[in-house]
């Protein structure tokens, strides 16, 4: 993954609108590549969609370690014995998968809505 010039200005719009966690960035490439990441992994967490079709690509990327990465945290904190950490990671690796499931139930739901199950 890097960072290309047309993601640029996308990347601080995403981190200014969505980033609730403050993002450094030292200012390094390796650093623009983590920068990126977590832009884009606090945007999934938030559902927004980036407009840049090189930058919607890389979240698809995301959203399919989003679960992994969580669960990763998660086992680091266990490690170092950060127990509200832990805590927090372990509620987050629970939602990720949850995260699939919002677009099929709002489908679901507005399928059924005019179907009444009942005769009355």
């Amino acid at each position: 993954m890097k960072v290309r010039t047309e993601e640029e200005q996308d990347l601080v719009d995403l981190e200014d609108n969505v980033c609730h966690v403050p993002v450094k960035n030292p200012g390094s490439v390796d650093s623009d590549v983590k920068k990126k990441i977590n832009v884009l992994l606090q945007a999934y967490i938030s559902r927004q969609q980036p407009r840049t079709h090189s930058l919607i690509s890389d979240m698809n990327y995301i959203q399919q370690n989003a679960g992994r990465l969580a669960r990763y945290i998660f086992e680091i904190a266990v490690r170092r014995g950060w127990a509200v950490a832990a805590s927090h990671a372990h509620r987050l690796s629970k939602v990720t998968p949850l995260v699939y499931f919002i677009g099929t139930i709002r489908t679901l739901l507005s399928s059924i809505r005019g179907v009444c199950l009942f005769d009355v």
